[in-house]
């Protein structure tokens, strides 16, 4: 998923947005430009998120992820696999870096493939099965 900016040279061309006076006002546009981007699909960046196999086996488990993931630690916090998985979880399972993971995670979120949920200081994955479905549909359609 793009940034708002790539290069110096984007940057200079929102100058008043450059300042670190105005970091907010960044912020504010880049979260309003990611809300834009991600209303429609775009297969090119789910293939690129589909094109490794951690990210595709990850996928998977989070399917079905009471047969990957133990649920009972979180039915004693009061929530379920609806709301997702813990990163902390996936990371055990797959065995590599906490960063590796969570770079996996972003990229499949901002493919559009994964929704998170923030509550308290952990982040949870799920799967986004619109997205998925559309991009079903758009191979059958169009491949």
């Amino acid at each position: 998923m793009p940034t708002l900016f790539h290069t110096r040279c984007e940057a200079l061309r929102f100058p008043f947005l450059a300042r670190k006076r105005h970091l907010f006002s960044i912020r504010t546009v880049y979260k309003s430009i990611k809300i834009d981007i991600m209303i429609y699909m775009e297969p090119l960046l789910i293939y690129k998120a589909l094109s490794n196999e951690t990210r595709r086996q990850i996928l998977l488990w989070l399917k079905n992820p009471k047969e990957f993931f133990d649920e009972r630690k979180y039915l004693q916090q009061g929530i379920s696999f609806q709301i997702g998985v813990c990163v902390g979880d996936i990371q055990a399972k797959v065995g590599l870096a906490q960063s590796v993971i969570s770079s996996y995670l972003l990229t499949m979120q901002q493919a559009g493939l994964l929704e998170s949920e923030r509550i308290g200081k952990w982040t949870y994955y799920r799967r986004n099965e619109k997205t998925i479905q559309e991009f079903a549909d758009y191979i059958q359609k169009e491949l």
